[in-house]
């Protein structure tokens, strides 16, 4: 990853877990900006983060801030809301 500008990570929900491995990589090469596959809820509302499975984002996001505090990397969040697609019902 040494000369990227950013790393957008669009991993699947069933690997967010592994996210650290890509973020941990990128900042130690020096990648200026991380975006998260943070898509979705939004964790800055308390209420939201406080539901079940945000856990692993939650993680994420404490890794990145202390990342960014050290000053190895900056990351933005992208919370987009609901997928349409993932709340209709039927077939």
């Amino acid at each position: 990853m040494k000369g990227a500008d950013a790393l957008v990570i669009t991993i699947s929900v069933t690997a967010l877990n592994q996210q650290s491995i890509f973020i941990n990589a990128a900042a130690e090469a020096g990648v200026k900006r991380i975006i998260p596959s943070e898509f979705g809820a939004d964790l800055d509302n308390p209420k939201t983060a406080a539901l079940n499975g945000f856990a692993v984002k939650l993680e994420v996001r404490r890794l990145l801030e202390r990342l960014a505090a050290e000053g190895k990397t900056t990351w933005t969040a992208v919370s987009n809301g609901a997928y349409l697609d993932w709340s209709m019902c039927g077939e």
